[in-house]
């Protein structure tokens, strides 16, 4: 009985964390290690003048090139490229009237797969049933758009 209540003891005190039962008294050597490194957290977080602070991640490496494959004609993610390409936000709404399939979000994806760096822009729309519903609306960025038409010759 005995050894097994030093058992349990032994157990709980090794899972406690060492805040919990060991609390260290502040000191002036720990405030002043505490107050270098706000200090020149902030410092490293600054910008250098004249430069943008927008949340981008800025990479040593260059992008890859752009050179999406062409979807085959005919096909859901052909329709939804060319109305992409023409400069459309595309939802789910209008994506069953032009085409009437719903499966937009798979053509988007298939999309995405063949190297076409769509966006996506969710929106708020609530109804009756959902307050809180978004809908997802797509677009191709035009800069891709003449990229791709000029690798292709104007032509897909």
């Amino acid at each position: 009985m005995k050894a097994a209540l030093l058992a349990l003891a032994l157990r709980v005190w090794c899972s406690t964390p060492s805040s919990w039962w060991k609390q260290s008294a502040p000191t002036k050597a720990n405030d002043q290690a505490a107050d270098t490194l706000t200090k020149t957290a902030v410092n490293c977080g600054a910008a250098p003048a004249g430069q943008a602070t927008a949340g981008e991640q800025l990479s040593l490496l260059p992008p890859p090139p752009f050179c999406p494959t062409w979807p085959a004609r005919g096909t859901l993610a052909a329709l939804a490229l060319e109305r992409l390409m023409d400069g459309a936000l595309l939802n789910h709404n209008d994506f069953i009237g032009a085409c009437g399939s719903w499966r937009l979000g798979a053509v988007i994806f298939h999309l995405r797969s063949l190297g076409w760096p769509i966006e996506t822009i969710s929106s708020h729309c609530p109804t009756v049933q959902s307050p809180e519903r978004m809908v997802a609306r797509y677009k191709l960025d035009r800069k891709y758009t003449a990229a791709a038409l000029a690798t292709a010759g104007g032509a897909p």
